[in-house]
């Protein structure tokens, strides 16, 4: 692949194949172009295989085992 197609320097291709978070998505939206892989786009902007946010909304989701005793001062 020529990095003349997307238009970046080599560093930040190595960056984004050692998965650097400060990669910005247009850099793999131009890796995936120049590849011919567009067509796995949209798996990357889909929620269902985000496995760290799915089990995030979980965590968040989650209720309390008990309901909450009402306080009062009768003792």
């Amino acid at each position: 692949m020529g990095l003349s197609q997307i238009g970046v320097h080599r560093h930040v291709i190595g960056d984004a194949e050692r998965g650097k978070a400060s990669t910005g998505i247009g850099i793999y939206a131009g890796l995936l172009w120049a590849l011919g892989l567009t067509g796995q786009l949209a798996r990357v902007a889909d929620p269902e295989t985000d496995d760290e946010g799915l089990a995030r909304s979980r965590d968040r989701d989650r209720t309390r085992a008990g309901a909450r005793k009402v306080l009062d001062d009768d003792f």
